[in-house]
């Protein structure tokens, strides 16, 4: 089905699917951003996962804090997609509707 498999999709959902034909990964998540994906593309490598401690278990060395999202959050009391706490760190924006 390919990418039209996530339109036959309902409810909460965070996934990855490995497109064989193609060669290509997907991620994505519910129209509603309920279920997240942390992802870094550090060095032509692509870590995700749906905690952001699973991305940060990958790296090297200490993650930092990125100050423009921390004013985010202190602003907002969240972080808009993409921003993360974390340099580097992303969050997927959610499917849209």
């Amino acid at each position: 089905m390919g990418d039209e498999v996530l339109e036959r999709l309902n409810g909460m959902f965070g996934l990855a699917i490995w497109d064989t034909r193609r060669r290509r990964l997907v991620l994505a998540r519910d129209p509603f951003g309920i279920k997240l994906i942390y992802y870094r593309i550090d060095g032509g490598r692509l870590y995700f996962g749906s905690e952001i401690r699973a991305v940060r278990a990958a790296m090297l060395g200490p993650t930092e804090i990125d100050p423009s999202s921390l004013n985010l959050f202190l602003r907002y009391r969240y972080t808009p997609s993409p921003h993360t706490l974390f340099k580097g760190i992303r969050k997927l924006a959610p499917a849209p509707s």
